[in-house]
């Protein structure tokens, strides 16, 4: 079914949504509380819960590292598709800098079960693991590499939050 408004119509409907949701943020802002967290005006939190220290990009791309690599659901690390993007991976950051081609295999990579399985590969067949040849980079940043794999992000629910107010994480 197809409804045609007029323009008074759509701003009485906008007007009625906006006030739903007004009501329904300050409901929100004043529950937050009850938890040990208070939101200011601006959206920042505060109290007990709240993050006081992000993460740096390196302890991101650790914990999506590690978090990848115990998935259920991965490809077998001796699938085709996974040995070569491991063997690409470790030709790009062979000798001086790192290539493009680094970053071109992580946006290949589709899901955080591939990574899991390409990061599994990598250990197997050069004995080393993958963060660890990359902490030896200088030519590419952690944050260059988090942008790339953040994408796993909702997969893989990584805490960005290193230490929160009121209790350490």
């Amino acid at each position: 079914m197809k409804y045609i408004l007029t323009e008074n119509q759509v701003e009485k409907l906008l007007g009625s949504i906006n006030e739903q949701l007004t009501a329904m943020a300050g409901d929100m802002i004043a529950s937050a509380s009850d938890f040990g967290v208070n939101i200011d005006a601006t959206g920042n939190l505060s109290g007990a819960n709240s993050c006081e220290k992000q993460k740096t990009s390196a302890q991101k791309v650790m914990d999506a590292f590690s978090r990848s690599r115990t998935l259920s659901g991965k490809p077998n690390m001796n699938d085709k598709i996974i040995q070569n993007w491991a063997s690409r991976i470790s030709k790009s950051i062979e000798g001086t800098g790192i290539t493009t081609d680094f970053q071109k295999v992580l946006s290949e990579i589709k899901t955080a079960q591939q990574l899991g399985s390409v990061l599994d590969a990598y250990n197997a067949k050069y004995k080393r693991k993958l963060y660890n040849d990359l902490s030896g980079e200088y030519t590419i940043s952690w944050d260059t590499i988090w942008s790339s794999i953040k994408k796993f992000q909702p997969t893989l629910k990584i805490d960005t939050c290193a230490k929160r107010t009121g209790f350490a994480t």
